[in-house]
């Protein structure tokens, strides 16, 4: 694993590659529905936008996580 440290924030950033299964993500729906996981995301930025997410996060604006959302390309109308 490698580590990098981030040009725009004073936090050390890692990558992970998790593997998704079932009981897992049951056992945080289960903890999310009673109310006893709470997961912070301050703002979701479109890919577009990631430059000024970026900018805010560096001003140490960003409250919670940012989350960037990825929207399949529109189908093209004829």
């Amino acid at each position: 694993m490698t580590c990098v440290l981030s040009p725009f924030v004073r936090q050390r950033l890692t990558m992970f590659v998790v593997k998704t299964r079932r009981a897992d993500l049951e056992a945080l729906n289960e903890l999310v529905g009673a109310g006893r996981l709470t997961p912070v995301v301050g703002a979701t930025h479109p890919l577009a936008d990631v430059p000024e997410a970026v900018r805010r996060l560096a001003a140490g604006q960003a409250g919670g996580k940012t989350a960037t959302t990825v929207r399949p390309a529109e189908p093209q109308r004829r």
